[in-house]
Parts: structure tokens; sequence; C-alpha cells
């Protein structure tokens, strides 16, 4: 058969010249000429289909293709051209075997997206393709060849493929920002609750800092007339009294200091000291605190930094989580004190470098319920009458007003861990100088100017001071000080409260007064007050003080006065 059934027209593709131009003569299907008229014609289809298509001639599956294929086979065209098909495509020798096997006995085949790897351009490549395999029978009714359809459906799978990756990786992000959501609920719910606590807090220590300023000044104006009526009656009866009433002001003080710690309101005197030292030096006092069946153990870095904070205060802070821990401890335990550096951004220290000072004990420890309460005044799970519930209110008063914070972890039956954390000194640590001896207490009938806006307060000290010889001016305001200060009249000592209403309180009062009147003392009395910092080397009196305790920082300062005065020119 020499002549194609369709018209050249038709038959003018690249692959139609080849085919008619191929000596078959050397292939195993003979010259076309020979071939049987079925196989010829469906040469013919192949050719003009724009379909990948190739024929499979013979038993052998020589290979006879279209453009189409020709485009699909890649590097492998035109070679593949008259070549036998597990030869052809060695890679997939044995699939194509099986499709030889297969249709050359009459059945079928079809694959849908049928992955295999071939070497189009001379290295491994992933297909998927859509395969359709049927025989081409003779004129006798025998197979003599199989037509293939090819349709390579890779770009399509790989499509899918990036789909379902994009898709999968979309439910991973969602599920991760699901958990990030969560995450950051909780975070925020945490925040909320730390909010909230710090301005519960805050809220509770502006009441108490008001509360224990008016108890304050009480307390001072019944000392001064405890100190009014000792002078004035002399009466052997009367003097238990009047230590008993002064005993009852001594407690109340205490109670008082407490609470201007809580507020964060108490008038601390802050300096570098070495906490090692401070720690060492009141073991003993710790374990006086204690009972003797519960062991103190101290672990102190070897390079630990000196604190910024006022280390009477610290030891206090100290002794009464000592006491918490001495009734927490039901028998024996131990109680342990470690410090060690914090550097800045180490644990969240971002604000500058900290000694961090943790206390543990071996108790009974807290439910989350009383931990959340532990700082607040007056909160205790103690027995009525075994504690005032204050002890932790003035540790935390201490570290924030000091520029630190303090935690409390605690878990129940698995004891308590208390962190203080304390900012690092910039100076350095200054040797501890022996206290000058006090001046005896003898009024020497100064002019004093008294600044006090409590009314009774005010009143009740200056008459013990008029009682004692002082000639007293008594103003309520810093306003109406310098205004007397501005005028005329002559005074050998300024005495003011520190917080008063109106624009000047008592450290800006000194700073003016310093400016008026040259060499002028100053002492200064306070409860509690946020411009302790300002006040440089002036004296502060801590509120509620006794009258005896006013006379002598008053005659030492007139007696630093006159010592400074130059002698009488003869």
């Amino acid at each position: 058969m020499t002549e194609s059934l369709l018209p050249d027209f038709v038959l003018r593709g690249e692959m139609a010249a080849l085919v008619r131009g191929f000596d078959w003569g050397r292939t195993r299907l003979g010259p076309r000429e020979s071939w049987p008229a079925s196989l010829s014609a469906c040469v013919d289809i192949v050719l003009a289909t724009p379909v990948p298509m190739v024929i499979l001639g013979g038993p052998e599956g020589v290979m006879i293709y279209n453009d189409a294929y020709a485009v699909f086979a890649g590097g492998r065209h035109p070679a593949l051209l008259g070549s036998v098909v597990v030869e052809g495509w060695p890679e997939v020798a044995d699939f194509n075997r099986r499709v030889l096997d297969v249709c050359l006995k009459g059945g079928t085949l079809s694959f849908r997206d049928e992955h295999l790897v071939l070497h189009r351009h001379g290295v491994p490549e992933d297909v998927w393709m859509d395969l359709n395999y049927s025989p081409v029978r003779c004129a006798d009714g025998r197979p003599c060849g199989v037509l293939a359809v090819v349709v390579e459906t890779t770009g399509r799978m790989l499509a899918e493929r990036h789909r379902q990756e994009a898709e999968e990786q979309l439910r991973q992000l969602n599920a991760s920002l699901e958990d990030m959501v969560v995450a950051r609920t909780e975070e925020l719910r945490r925040a909320e609750a730390h909010l909230q606590q710090a301005q519960r807090m805050e809220a509770m220590g502006q009441l108490t800092g008001g509360i224990a300023h008016d108890f304050n000044n009480l307390l001072q104006a019944l000392a001064a007339c405890l100190s009014i009526i000792g002078r004035r009656v002399d009466e052997p009866a009367i003097a238990p009294i009047l230590a008993a009433g002064q005993q009852a002001v001594d407690r109340g003080a205490k109670l008082t200091q407490q609470l201007m710690g809580f507020a964060r309101r108490e008038s601390l005197r802050p300096q570098a000291f070495d906490v090692r030292e401070q720690l060492v030096g009141m073991t003993g006092l710790i374990e006086r605190a204690l009972r003797a069946d519960i062991a103190v153990r101290l672990a102190l870095a070897p390079d630990l930094w000196p604190a910024e904070a006022d280390p009477t205060q610290f030891e206090l802070a100290v002794l009464n989580l000592a006491v918490n821990a001495r009734d927490a401890v039901p028998g024996a335990g131990q109680f342990e004190i470690t410090a060690e550096n914090q550097p800045a951004g180490d644990g969240g220290a971002a604000g500058g470098d900290l000694v961090r000072i943790q206390v543990r004990d071996t108790g009974s420890g807290m439910a989350p319920d009383v931990v959340a309460r532990v700082f607040e005044p007056f909160f205790t799970t103690k027995a009525v009458g075994k504690g005032s519930g204050l002890g932790l209110s003035q540790v935390y008063g201490f570290c924030r007003q000091s520029g630190g914070s303090v935690t409390v972890e605690s878990t129940p039956g698995a004891g308590t861990t208390v962190t203080m954390l304390l900012p690092r000194a910039v100076a350095s640590v200054e040797p501890a100088e022996a206290a000058p001896p006090a001046p005896v207490g003898v009024p020497s009938g100064a002019r004093l100017l008294l600044v006090e806006d409590d009314p009774l307060v005010g009143s009740v000290v200056a008459s013990s001071l008029d009682e004692l010889g002082y000639a007293v001016t008594l103003v309520t305001t810093g306003d109406e000080a310098l205004n007397r200060l501005r005028g005329a009249a002559e005074f050998d000592l300024l005495f003011s409260d520190m917080v008063m209403p109106g624009s000047i309180g008592g450290a800006k009062l000194a700073q003016a007064a310093a400016a008026l009147r040259p060499g002028l003392p100053v002492i200064l009395a306070t409860g509690y007050s946020e411009e302790v910092r300002m006040v440089g080397e002036l004296r502060i009196l801590p509120k509620p003080y006794r009258i005896e305790e006013l006379v002598a920082a008053i005659e030492q300062e007139l007696a630093v006065r006159r010592a400074a005065q130059p002698p009488a020119s003869e």
C-alpha cells in the first residue's frame, strides 16, 4: 500500500513527512507497502490528529507517532520514530511490556493521571498522564499493533499538588493563628488581671497612705499631749500611765510605718549598701526571729553587686519574711536566702542592672487565691491576734518605692519563694561612720518658725515649745512661711512639715529658705513623702516624734550653726 487514504493537505505536518520518508524496511514492520490496510489507515488518522497519539506496530511495538507526540517526547524525538518502545523508553520498559502483552491479546488499558518518571531531556522527570491503549486489528481480526492516546496532565497535577500544599499550609497557618490567638488572648487576660491587680493595689496604697498620714498626725498630737501632761503633773502615780500611753504611741507609729511602706510613701533613705554584708550581719537576727528547728542557709554570689535602697528597711523586709516563714513551717524546716546579680535585659530586667534576693521556706505554701492577696494591708491567714497582716505589705512597698519589684511563688505543701529585685547601686559603698553623740536637750529660748498644716498638731506642738521657753511663730502653709521669711522678723530655726497643701511643700520651702536666709537651720518632719530625695543633708524628723526628740534636734542644729559662725571681733 503506497498511497495514503487521506489527501496531502491533511497530512502536511512534520511527522507526516518523516513517516513518508522513513525507511521502514529496516524495522520489523517491513516496508510500508507490506503493512496491513488497517494499520496504514490508523497511521493516517494518527498523523492527522492534534492529540498526542502513537502506534506501537507489530509484536515488538515499533513506534509511529504524530506531531503532538513529538512535542511530548522532547529530546527523545526524532530518534523514537521506528524504534521499539521498550528500547525507546527504557526507563518504563516494564510498563510498556505490560501494555503490549494486554493489547496484543485483544484487551484495552486506561490510566488516569498515571505517574511515570521519563528521561525526555536527559534527566529524570516526574510526569503524569492520561493513557488509553487499544488494539489495532488486521483484516482477519487479529491485533497487529496498539493505538495509544497520550495526554500529559503534569501541569494540572502540579497545580493540584501546589493547591493542596497551599491548602495544607493555610490549614497549618490557620491552626497556628488559632494557637497564637489563644495564646495572645491568654496573655492579654493575664496582663489585664495584672493591671487590675496593680490598679487595685495602687488604689489601696493611696487609701492606706491617706489613712496613715491622718493617723500619724493623731499620734503626733497625742505624743505632744503626753509630753505636756508629764511636765505639768508631778504625780508618781501618773508616770506609769504616761509611759503606757507613750508605748501605745510607739506601737501605733510602727504600724503607721508599715502602712506607709505599702503605700510607697515612707521616707526612705536610699544609699549604696553591701547586700552580702547586710545579710551576713543580720543572720543572728534572722535566727532569733525563727525557731530553733528551722535551719538558716545563705547562698550569696561571690561577685554580688551593691544595691541602692534603704538598708534599714531592707533588714525589716527580710525579718518580716522570716516571721512569716516561722508561722508557715509546721515543724523542722529550712529558711534559705539566695542573692545574685541580674544584668539588664536578663530575665526581664530591662530597666537596668538589678540585684535579685530570693527568700525560700519549706512551709505549708499558699493557694493561688491567697497568693493574689498576700501584699494587701491587713490581709492575713493567721489567727486573730497573731499578726497584723502588714509584714508583706512593707516588703511590697519597700521594693516598689526603691525602684524594684517583688513577686511571690507558692504551692500548697511545697513552700513559698519571695523574690525581691533591687536596683544596682551606681555609687560605691561608703564605710559606716560612728554616730555623733546626742546633744543634751536643753531649751535655749530660740526663735522658731513652725509650719504645720494640721491645726491639732500645730497647736499642741507650739504649746509644748512655748512652755519650754521657745518663741514660736506658727503658720499653716508653706506660702505663709515664705512671706514671714521675706519679712523683717528674725528666726533662729525653721521647723516644717514635709507634706502640706498649697504650692510649696517642706522640701521646696527649705530650698527657698536657704536662698532667703542663708545659714538658717532647717528641720523637716514627715510620716511619709515622695520628696525625701530632694532634701539632701537636711535633718528629717519622723512622725510621730516625741517633744524631747524635737528639742534635741533643735538644739543640735543651733549648736552646729553657732560653731559655724566666726567669733565676734573685739
